[in-house]
């Protein structure tokens, strides 16, 4: 039962004021805000670990804007289609556009997006966006939308009565104090009478009015309120204030570097503090304080956390973009895609131009797979996207790296496209194309050339020495055995399958004397070890093999 709470007053100083809640399972980890997404360079947000999306994006750069996403009621995306809704703020924050396809493969959601000039509040129902400009005052927003007064809103009398008593209680509190101006210093001092009040206004969280609430579901779980954020947005700076709702509300010094080119200089009179038009500190280390805002979490994922990988992109996969898509700053607009002027060559094609996309991210590779794959080898197509679904479960155990793994699983077996079978070696022809054609990221690259142990067949086709001098094995245990694991448990049709029995079908298709017969039953033996190394970290981070 997430809320938001907007404050408009377009002659204050600080004209937009936003407090957001997140109520989640509290055993979903997630990150402390901090510029975790390579396509969006300028956003910061918390990164949610299962799905790597985010529920709250700040850029600084594009106005500034803030876009924070609630779940909402309604028809729910086919499950096979489904994309996060986490993507939405990033996409939103960042100015980009979302076409009317893709919008279709996401549950209903509420997105706020603030800027300082004014705040829209944009609401996908399963079936239809309805887009409104919100009024001066202050608004409020649950998963029942605007005010609880969504079209689509949830059967639960219990849960609609919570909603409506916590909009009450707030709404009366927040208007009964002074509307703050945050400026520089501490939270505390910033925020004035709205902090102790976002905080909770000393209700218990199982007080039918909580809002920051605590409750133990009926399968034993922990379902409450896991973080709290505040945002202040002028012309010219803008304020974000972060904290762990943690059963109590210290607000530990976060504040984010994308915010510092914004401000002047820090005032150095509050250590970690900032000039006059908004505060801002240095991001604490992931390190030290992953275990305070997110709980215990996979023992591989923390160190790689703590070496600072934050490599997390848009994902899970989705469609080729259609030709029509929805601007989410601007939503009375509808636009074609842009498509960049260049020319790329495609050997044995007319010349075409193509979308300019970010390399190396989920969406980018699907697109990519999708049009090399999908009409000449249907069936590899197939087997592609369920290595990637299966790649989509290992974003608890990968973290940072979970968007790297998706893209490769997506794109590993692009080699087989006839007119890119040079060499007739699928991951070296893969990888040389990606390489070539595409300038895609170098550890994607060499997980396309090396995935499923491919250098024991390079070593059957004479073709090893090749592929190590120009694709080497990423020293990265992790993510190679997890790409074994998507490949080997994944069927030729897409379907899930043990790494014994994907072993057996490989050698009764082929024969087991020939070059690939002979090479899968030589690297059986690594692939079952691979593959259960994965389903360890699996267990580990609270999933079960399927």
């Amino acid at each position: 039962m997430c809320t938001a709470f907007v404050s408009i007053d377009l002659g204050s100083a600080v004209p937009v004021l936003l407090l957001a809640v997140r109520d989640e399972y509290t055993d979903r980890r997630w990150l402390p805000p901090g510029r975790h997404w390579p396509s969006w360079p300028t956003v910061t947000g918390a990164l949610d670990l299962t799905a790597g999306g985010t529920w709250l994006a700040f850029d600084p750069h594009n106005g500034p804007v803030a876009a924070c996403l609630l779940n909402g009621f309604g028809p729910q995306a086919p499950a096979h289609r489904r994309l996060s809704r986490g993507e939405i703020p990033l996409i939103a924050a960042s100015g980009q556009e979302i076409s009317h396809d893709r919008l279709e493969r996401h549950d209903p959601f509420h997105l706020i997006v603030a800027r300082p000039n004014g705040v829209r509040l944009i609401s996908w129902n399963g079936c239809a966006v309805e887009d409104r400009e919100l009024p001066s005052g202050i608004s409020a927003v649950v998963n029942d939308g605007l005010e609880g007064q969504a079209d689509n809103r949830t059967d639960s009398p219990r849960i609609r009565s919570a909603m409506a008593a916590r909009l009450a209680h707030f709404r009366t509190r927040l208007q009964a104090v002074a509307r703050p101006e945050p400026a520089a210093g501490r939270p505390e001092d910033a925020w004035g009478q709205w902090l102790p009040i976002a905080c909770g206004d000393g209700l218990p969280p199982d007080h039918p009015a909580a809002l920051v609430r605590h409750l133990e579901s009926r399968s034993g779980r922990t379902w409450g309120s896991t973080s709290i954020s505040l945002v202040a947005l002028t012309p010219s700076a803008a304020r974000y204030d972060f904290g762990p709702a943690l059963g109590s509300c210290t607000w530990p010094r976060i504040h984010l570097e994308t915010v510092l080119d914004r401000l002047p200089a820090p005032d150095h009179r509050h250590p970690g503090g900032a000039g006059a038009c908004g505060a801002s500190l240095a991001v604490q280390p992931v390190s030290a304080v992953a275990d305070a805002l997110c709980g215990h979490l996979p023992k591989c994922a923390a160190e790689r956390m703590s070496r600072g990988l934050a490599r997390v992109s848009r994902y899970p996969c989705s469609a080729r973009p259609s030709r029509r898509s929805y601007d989410l700053l601007n939503p009375g607009r509808s636009n074609a895609l842009q498509r960049a002027p260049g020319n790329v060559d495609y050997p044995g094609r007319s010349r075409r131009k193509v979308m300019m996309m970010s390399t190396s991210t989920p969406d980018w590779a699907e697109q990519i797979a999708q049009q090399e794959l999908a009409t000449s080898l249907p069936r590899r197509w197939a087997h592609s996207q369920g290595v990637a679904r299966q790649a989509q479960r290992l974003a608890p155990v990968l973290g940072p790296d979970a968007a790297l793994l998706i893209a490769a699983a997506v794109l590993h077996d692009v080699g087989y496209t006839p007119r890119l079978a040079v060499t007739g070696f699928h991951p070296l022809d893969g990888a040389r194309f990606l390489r070539d054609e595409h300038g895609a990221d170098e550890r994607l690259v060499r997980l396309v050339a090396n995935h499923s142990v491919a250098l024991l067949e390079a070593e059957e086709r004479g073709l090893r020495e090749i592929l190590e001098r120009e694709f080497p094995l990423l020293d990265d245990q992790l993510l190679v055995d997890a790409l074994i694991f998507c490949d080997m448990t994944t069927t030729p049709d897409g379907t899930l399958t043990s790494a014994r029995d994907r072993v057996s079908e490989i050698v009764a298709r082929y024969g087991a004397s020939t070059l690939v017969g002979r090479f899968i039953q030589r690297a059986g033996p690594e692939i079952e070890a691979a593959v259960a190394r994965t389903e360890h970290r699996l267990a580990a981070a609270g999933d079960q093999p399927r």
